[in-house]
């Protein structure tokens, strides 16, 4: 098992040991107005933030290049506001994990990117409580009721899956601009490309670093919904 922590703030690295290895990510200030044109936004972002989301996006799709390159087996990919919270439970998880891409953390969200801001505590709750209900750890994610949100936390097995991935992601974006990674990863859950993920969740924010970033900043939501 190998952990890798897209990492864009250097400020954020002092909460790793070494069972966790540094992917240097994308400097936003750094990213070009070309890239930027590659992907589509909501009307009112504007260019920084459109260039953090571009920075972002790029970033996950680099490290999944790398696992291609390297040939690499049982990575895990965090962003770096995220933790492992039990590193033993997770070793074993991954012994008992499909072939395939599988989230160990995010947010559990409605269907639909359009309802994410009316998706209450009530309906996670209730969408929750069945989950824990089915008293498994490995779930599949019922695209027709709820939705895995964040890119903060995944897992991809090997080569082959991560170029199943990219492949699915150009196929699906063909002649199209790409989004945010979040967004890709939940139109591929539409598609059931993305079908699992592991319940409670393994990875989960770090509290501290996340509540300074996007998602609380734009969405305003509370502790208890950034991690199912």
């Amino acid at each position: 098992m190998q952990i890798f922590v897209i990492n864009a703030y250097s400020e954020r690295t002092n909460k790793y040991d070494d069972r966790y290895t540094m992917y240097k990510a994308r400097f936003w200030e750094d990213i070009t107005d070309i890239e930027v044109d590659k992907l589509n936004f909501r009307h009112n972002c504007k260019i920084p933030l459109r260039k953090k989301i571009t920075a972002c996006c790029f970033s996950h799709i680099e490290m999944i290049n790398k696992i291609i390159e390297e040939d690499l087996k049982d990575v895990v990919i965090l962003e770096d506001d995220c933790i492992i919270n039990d590193f033993e439970l997770l070793k074993e998880t991954i012994k008992l994990l499909p072939d395939e891409f599988c989230y160990i953390g995010g947010q559990i969200n409605a269907p639909l990117v359009k309802d994410y801001l009316s998706f209450t505590k009530e309906s996670k709750k209730e969408v929750i409580d069945h989950i824990r209900n089915d008293n498994k750890l490995i779930h599949t994610i019922d695209k027709n009721i709820f939705r895995i949100t964040h890119a903060c936390s995944y897992y991809i097995p090997n080569k082959t899956v991560a170029i199943d991935l990219l492949s699915s992601i150009e196929e699906v974006y063909k002649g199209k601009k790409l989004r945010a990674i979040d967004v890709m990863f939940h139109q591929l859950q539409k598609k059931e490309i993305i079908k699992k993920f592991v319940f409670p969740a393994l990875g989960t924010l770090y509290l501290p670093d996340a509540n300074k970033g996007f998602t609380y900043s734009h969405y305003k939501l509370q502790d208890n919904q950034l991690e199912y």
